[in-house]
């Protein structure tokens, strides 16, 4: 095992983002000793992946989101870049595999600091895609993952944006589908 010589700071303005806009992630490369990461490359990766809940900490237990979306998870190879003189470079992510999707999203950046022989100092970046301005959560008022039989599925529905503000509603549709998973084959 040898320690690392580099450092790599990730940074960015934006708390969340939407489909449509690019994630801009400041990147500071230097060696610990000082000198910055000048002219050396950055590799990387995007994975787009479904976030239930990207308000945990302030409304535990509410789930966003389509649960149809629930097992696509995409992964993009980002360009090959270099650190300029400084050891600073913008690095715009684009967001577009979150289009047209209507969960929110986690958006987790894999960026690779190559030092002049190719070993990789490697840091993790994240950021939530909320779709839309105000989304639509549910939680379940039953514990477990199923009511009990012949009782009443009770659930809470909010209206809420990525802050976690909530928003008054009026006349929301409501769906809900019964699946029976017992099936014999034949």
């Amino acid at each position: 095992f040898l320690p690392e010589r580099m450092k790599l700071d990730l940074a960015s303005q934006q708390a969340t983002v939407a489909p449509d806009d690019t994630l801009n992630i400041a990147v500071k490369g230097a060696y610990l000793y000082g000198a910055p990461a000048a002219g050396n490359q950055l590799l990387g990766v995007a994975v787009f992946e479904r976030q239930k809940n990207p308000l945990a900490q302030k409304l535990p237990g509410f789930e966003f989101g389509d649960a149809n979306e629930e097992s696509r998870r995409e992964r993009v190879e980002l360009e090959q870049n270099v650190l300029d003189e400084n050891g600073n470079l913008e690095l715009a992510v684009d967001l577009s595999p979150a289009q047209g999707k209507r969960s929110p999203y986690t958006v987790r950046t894999t960026l690779s600091l190559l030092e002049s022989g190719g070993r990789p100092v490697v840091r993790n970046f994240e950021r939530v895609i909320w779709p839309v301005p105000v989304l639509v959560g549910v939680r379940p008022l039953f514990t477990g993952d199923y009511a009990r039989e012949g009782s009443v599925a009770q659930f809470e529905v909010i209206r809420a944006n990525a802050d976690g503000k909530l928003h008054a509603g009026k006349g929301l549709p409501v769906r809900l589908f019964r699946e029976n998973r017992d099936y014999y084959w034949r």
